[in-house]
Formats: structure tokens, C-alpha cells, sequence
């Protein structure tokens, strides 16, 4: 999975997703990062139907980076996938 950092796109393991109040959880063995990704279908529809957006320019899945065993999340919110604009 890609992963934005100050100046350039690192590569790390994918683990999954996670809810947003889980990661505050996890307090300092997280930091919040933007995933590069081009389109996102929300985990939890239910009907094995996926309904696939577009993110829109400067939009982003929020991701949510795990220090150590080092790995990334996708942030979900109401079963929803989080999207934040930079």
C-alpha cells in the first residue's frame, strides 16, 4: 500500500481496516497518514455489491500507520471509509 510522507510515497504491508475510535485508541503507536489510492468501496455494505468512488482531486483515504509491527490501516467511520482533502 502507498503511503504519503513529507516528501515522497513509502511502501508498507496492508492490514486491513480499522474504526477511527480504535486507532485514537492505539494513541502514539499510530500516526495518521493519506493512502494512494485512486478509487475505495466501503467495507461493510453488506451486499457483497461494491459500490466503487472516485476520489476527487486532493481527496484522500485517511490511513492510519501502525509503528511497530509496521503496517498501515484504511480509517473507517460509521462502517464508512474516511476521506480527508489536502
Amino acid at each position: 500500500m502507498g503511503v504519503h510522507g513529507i516528501d515522497r510515497i513509502h511502501h508498507v504491508r496492508w492490514l486491513g481496516f480499522i474504526d477511527r475510535n480504535a486507532a485514537l485508541y492505539l494513541g502514539d503507536a499510530v500516526k495518521p497518514v493519506r493512502l494512494d489510492v485512486n478509487r475505495y468501496s466501503n467495507p461493510h455494505s453488506g451486499n457483497g455489491i461494491f459500490d466503487w468512488k472516485s476520489l476527487e482531486k486532493n481527496e484522500y483515504v485517511l490511513g492510519c500507520l501502525l509503528l511497530k509491527p509496521q503496517g498501515v490501516f484504511a480509517v473507517t467511520e460509521n462502517n464508512k471509509i474516511k476521506t480527508v482533502n489536502y
